[in-house]
C-alpha cells in the first residue's frame, strides 16, 4: 500500500547479515521453491498505490522483468542497485513519493510461475518482494513470453491514486528480450489472474487501455538472448513508439529507470541526469546516455497563456481599463504522452510551440498575413505560419486525420510545406472518423424542425461514442500499429452505423438522408 520510507541503513544491515550467514538475497528461489510465493500471487488481487499523510502525492512505478533464460540475471542486478535507484528518485528529487512494485514475467503456456506481482511499496518491503521472486528460468522458446499478462494486471488489477485522484499516469517498466503474445487468452486470464473474460483481448486494445493509466517502457538490455533483434524491436516500437529503450549495459537498469522517471516528471533534462550519475559515482553514464538519447531529446519549450486580461471589457477586448495581467498557468508536460515538453513563463523566451488543449476539427481561426496569405486554422496552431513554430494536440483534442491531411495540403499551397513535420499528437486523442460524421449528420436530420444547428463534422458524436464505449473508441495511438487500428475501427463503425440506422429510420427518404448514409458524406 506504500506506507513507510526507504532506508539505506536497513538495506545495508540486511546485506551484511546475509553476507555473514551465507544467505542469498533471493533465498526463496535459491532455496528450491517451485511455485509462486503467496505474497506475489496475482490470482484475485488488486495492487494499490495510495496517498497518505506520509505520502500525499504518491507516484506508482511498476517494474516487471522477464525471468526466462538469460534474463534471470536482471532481478539480481536490480536488487544489488536498489539504493542507487531510490537515491536518485528521492535524494535528487526525481519523484518525492515513489511507490514501487516489483514483479516477474514468464510464459503462461508452459511455466509454473507465468506472472509474479508484488505490492506498491515506499519502504524496504520492496526489497522483500524482490527476494520472494521465483527465478524459474523457463520460457516457451518461441521468442514470445507473457508480457501481455503484466500489462493486463496493470490496466485492470491496480488502483493508483496518482491516476484516480490527479489524472497523472504512473509508470510501467517491462524489462525483457522477446515479444508478447498477440492477445490475452481468456483461459490464461482465468487460471493465472482469476478473471472470467468473455473473449480474448487483442494486444493492441490492451496496450491502449493500459496506457491510459501509465506510461509503458520496454527495456531491452545487453546480454539478453535477443538483444538487437530487429523483429523484437519492430514489434515493441509498433506498440510503444519511442518508449523502447535499448540498453548497452545490463547493470545500468536501475539508473535507466531512475532517469526515465526524472525525465517523465520534468525534474531533470538528460544532461542533468547524467551529471547526477557522475555525482553518485555510477559508471552507467555512457550506457544510459545512449539508451535515453531519443527520450531525452524530445523536450521543447511551451508557453501556456492565461486568458486575456481585458476579456471582461464591454466590447470584449477594446477600451478597457488597464488591469493586472493574470499570471500564466505553468505546467510540466510529461514525456511520451503529453508531448515531452517543459513549460516556461510567457515572455521569458520566444514562442516555439502552440498547444491545442481541447475541441475538434470544427474549430476555425482565420489568419491573414501581411503578404496576403490566408488560412483558416482548425487543427494546426495559428503560429504555423511562423517558421519553426510547432503544434501539439493534447489528449483532450478530437483529431480528424482526413481533415488534418486536407488542412496540411492547403498550408503547403500557402507556403508551409512542413506543417505535418511540426505536429505532435497525444496518443490518447480521440479520432473522428467518417462513421462519426455520418452518424452525426443522420442524428441531426432526424431532429427535423428541432435541429441543433450542427456543423456535421462528427465532433459531438466522437465524444459521445467515447463516453459510452471507452474501450472501443479509436484514438491517435491506434494509428501507430496496423494491429491496433483495425481492431477498434470495426467496433466503432458498428456502433456508429447503429446510431445512423436508428436516426435514418425516423426520417422519410430524402436526398439529404441518402447522402448521410454514406460514411464519406
Amino acid at each position: 500500500m506504500g506506507s513507510g520510507r526507504w532506508s539505506t541503513d536497513v538495506y545495508d544491515a540486511a546485506a551484511r547479515f546475509r553476507a555473514a550467514t551465507g544467505a542469498s538475497a533471493f533465498a526463496y528461489s535459491d532455496g528450491g521453491a517451485t511455485a509462486v510465493h503467496s505474497a506475489l500471487d496475482p490470482l484475485g488481487v488488486i495492487r494499490k498505490s495510495r496517498d497518505s499523510a506520509e505520502h500525499p502525492q504518491s507516484l506508482a512505478i511498476a517494474v516487471l522483468f522477464d525471468v526466462t533464460g538469460s534474463m534471470r540475471r536482471v532481478p539480481r542486478g536490480l536488487q544489488a542497485k536498489l539504493p542507487q535507484l531510490l537515491g536518485l528518485l528521492l535524494r535528487h528529487g526525481y519523484a518525492e513519493h515513489p511507490q514501487i512494485l516489483f514483479g516477474a514475467i514468464g510464459d503462461a503456456t508452459c511455466d509454473r510461475a507465468p506472472l509474479q506481482v508484488g505490492q506498491f511499496e515506499s519502504d524496504n518491503r520492496m526489497d522483500d518482494d524482490l527476494g520472494r521472486i521465483l527465478l524459474e528460468g523457463g520460457g516457451g522458446g518461441q521468442k514470445t513470453e507473457s508480457y501481455e499478462l503484466a500489462m493486463y494486471v496493470m490496466a485492470r488489477h491496480t488502483a493508483i491514486d496518482c491516476f484516480e485522484k490527479r489524472d497523472k499516469r504512473g509508470y510501467l517498466f517491462i524489462i525483457g528480450d522477446e515479444m508478447a503474445y498477440p492477445q490475452v487468452k481468456r483461459t490464461e486470464a482465468a487460471r493465472v489472474i482469476g478473471d472470467g473474460l468473455q473473449a480474448d483481448i487483442p494486444l493492441g486494445g490492451l496496450v491502449t487501455e493500459a496506457q491510459r493509466k501509465c506510461d509503458i517502457y520496454y527495456i531491452l538490455p545487453a546480454g539478453a538472448s535477443y538483444v538487437g533483434d530487429r523483429e523484437v524491436l519492430r514489434f515493441w516500437r509498433g506498440l510503444l513508439g519511442q518508449n523502447v529503450i535499448e540498453l548497452a549495459d545490463l547493470d545500468a537498469v536501475c539508473e535507466t529507470i531512475a532517469l526515465t522517471v526524472g525525465l517523465g516528471e520534468a525534474a531533470i533534462d538528460l544532461d542533468e541526469g547524467l551529471a547526477d550519475l557522475q555525482d553518485v559515482g555510477s559508471p552507467a553514464g555512457p550506457a544510459v546516455s545512449s539508451a535515453l538519447e531519443v527520450i531525452g531529446s524530445a523536450r521543447d519549450t511551451v508557453v501556456v497563456m492565461g486568458p486575456p486580461a481585458d476579456l471582461t471589457a464591454p466590447s470584449g477586448n477594446v477600451g478597457c481599463e488597464p488591469r493586472r495581467r493574470r499570471r500564466p498557468r505553468l505546467r510540466r508536460l510529461r514525456q511520451g504522452h503529453r508531448g515531452g515538453l517543459a513549460c516556461s513563463p510567457l515572455g521569458s523566451r520566444p514562442v516555439r510551440t502552440v498547444v491545442r488543449f481541447n475541441g475538434g476539427a470544427q474549430a476555425a481561426h482565420n489568419v491573414v498575413t501581411r503578404d496576403g496569405r490566408h488560412h483558416a486554422f482548425a487543427q494546426f496552431g495559428a503560429g504555423t505560419f511562423t517558421t519553426g513554430v510547432r503544434t501539439h494536440l493534447s489528449r483532450f483534442v478530437l483529431l480528424d486525420p482526413l481533415a488534418l491531411a486536407a488542412e496540411a495540403t492547403h498550408l503547403a499551397i500557402v507556403g508551409v510545406p512542413d506543417a505535418l513535420d511540426r505536429l505532435t499528437v497525444d496518443r490518447d486523442a480521440l479520432l473522428t472518423t467518417p462513421y462519426h460524421r455520418a452518424a452525426n449528420r443522420a442524428r441531426e436530420l432526424a431532429r427535423g424542425n428541432h435541429r441543433h444547428g450542427s456543423c456535421g463534422m462528427g465532433t459531438g458524436e466522437t465524444a459521445s461514442y467515447a463516453l459510452t464505449h471507452p474501450a472501443d473508441a479509436p484514438r491517435a495511438g491506434d494509428c501507430t500499429s496496423r494491429a491496433r487500428l483495425p481492431a477498434s475501427s470495426p467496433r466503432c463503425a458498428t456502433g456508429s452505423w447503429k446510431t445512423l440506422g436508428r436516426s435514418v429510420a425516423r426520417q422519410p427518404q430524402t436526398c439529404a438522408t441518402r447522402t448521410a448514409r454514406s460514411p464519406t458524406g
